[in-house]
């Protein structure tokens, strides 16, 4: 009498976000780390012109009226990345054990698109009235960062 009542195959079915297949993993590891990497860059380099550059995003976002502006804009950014960096860590984390590395993909695009969704009032508003390189360039930031996540996820659904 056969004890086991669920397959292997069909526990992988059951569980897909649990893990990626192993040797599949193995394929695309080097992959995945680049735009990991490439990803934390170009937030890390869209970050740098917020903290550099405030006026830029005091004249996107509140349109130079905001007395507190400055206050405001570094909390924004404190907020942001507290959020950020431990998700990173835990991207990474899972990225390396392989452990829910896909439910992890799904969670990063998550989070990419409600970033890109918050400020995107803004920055159409402020490309519509006065566009400038740096509005631009967060933009773009933020659109290749979620390309590269749709990049893994399309990379480990499988």
């Amino acid at each position: 009498m056969n004890t086991q009542v669920v397959s292997e195959e069909e526990m992988r079915a059951l569980l897909p976000a649990y893990e990626v297949e192993g040797q599949y993993l193995r394929r695309i590891r080097r992959k995945i780390l680049l735009r990991i990497v490439i990803a934390v860059v170009l937030f890390t380099v869209s970050v740098a012109i917020m903290i550099i550059y405030p006026d830029l995003q005091i004249r996107s976002v509140f349109n130079g009226s905001s007395q507190n502006a400055t206050t405001l804009i570094d909390s924004i950014i404190l907020f942001r990345l507290s959020i950020l960096l431990p998700f990173i860590i835990l991207y990474l984390i899972s990225f390396l054990k392989n452990l829910y590395f896909r439910s992890m993909t799904v969670m990063s695009l998550l989070m990419m698109c409600s970033i890109l969704s918050l400020d995107a009032e803004f920055y159409v508003a402020a490309l519509t009235q006065d566009p400038s390189l740096g509005v631009v360039g967060i933009l773009v930031t933020r659109l290749a960062c979620l390309y590269l996540f749709a990049l893994n996820y399309m990379d480990v659904r499988l």
